[in-house]
């Protein structure tokens, strides 16, 4: 049987991310995992021409790779700590966990604003 794999949308992830750091629910466990990413910043953000707002943009990330996952600790549903052993991560749950943490990543890092968002052409 699938286990279910899903951010905890509980736990205080978007201060996660930019450490790092995820919290997933595989069935009935919360996992802690510490992961490091690479990831591009996109897209345009506060364009100025002639000193007037020209175009507000979006900017977004895309993440290339998810790597060295790391599991730090392991809840229950009462979130009561469970030995690290009590949770063995298979091939599938890591391909999951990764496209979770890509998600994850995409929707809670702001790409960083130019350092000089305004010019007079």
């Amino acid at each position: 049987m699938a286990q279910i794999i899903r951010l905890d949308n509980d736990a205080d992830n978007e201060a996660s991310s930019k450490n790092g750091h995820a919290y997933i629910l595989i069935d009935d466990k919360c996992v802690h995992f510490k992961y490091d990413a690479d990831y591009d910043e996109c897209g345009e953000r506060n364009e100025y021409w002639g000193g007037q707002l020209a175009y507000e943009g979006d900017s977004w990330i895309e993440v290339n790779s998810v790597t060295n996952l790391k599991v730090i600790e392991i809840l229950d549903s009462d979130d009561n700590e469970l030995p690290l052993d009590s949770y063995t991560m298979t091939a599938d749950d890591k391909l999951q966990i990764i496209e979770v943490i890509k998600d994850f990543i995409e929707g809670n890092i702001e790409a960083r604003k130019p350092a000089n968002s305004y010019y007079a052409a």
